[in-house]
């Protein structure tokens, strides 16, 4: 649904901070400014930022090919830091997508390339990642069975 209390300038703000900060840790990544032990939960965090920018712009009302830089984007991080556990600042506590409470972003990645009709190669990287975790989850597979045609993912 499109928030209709915030107006277009908030969104606007909105959005060119969100690409100011992702420019800013972009740089760092490349300077070697980020410490490796949290490149990949910042990378994983920058996915959400993209992910929220989708949701400001649809809330501003643009056209669905706005979409698709940051669904790219954001699609690029997932699959390539996304996959396995990691641990934070040398804590011996181990995190996974369900313990960042970040199962809502995969899904919401499935879903709006579901209904954006993105290719199915995206589907396929998505596909990659949720394997790899080895998870078990019937939302997932419906939705990736609906765009690639397989009935079992595992």
């Amino acid at each position: 649904m499109r928030d209709r209390i915030k107006d277009e300038k908030y969104f606007k703000d909105y959005l060119d901070e969100s690409y100011r900060l992702l420019n800013k840790r972009t740089d760092k990544f490349k300077n070697g400014l980020i410490r490796p032990e949290r490149e990949k939960i910042v990378r994983i965090d920058m996915s959400r930022q993209y992910l929220k920018n989708i949701f400001a712009k649809y809330s501003l009302g643009l056209s669905y090919s706005d979409y698709e830089e940051d669904y790219l984007n954001g699609l690029a991080l997932i699959d390539k830091y996304w996959a396995g556990s990691w641990k934070i600042d040398d804590e011996d506590v181990e995190l996974n997508q369900y313990s960042l409470g970040t199962y809502g972003d995969l899904l919401w990645m499935l879903s709006l390339g579901y209904l954006l009709k993105y290719p199915k190669e995206h589907f396929e990287q998505l596909k990659k990642v949720i394997e790899e975790d080895e998870v078990e989850d019937l939302l997932y597979n419906f939705i990736l069975a609906g765009k690639l045609s397989e009935s079992s993912f595992h």
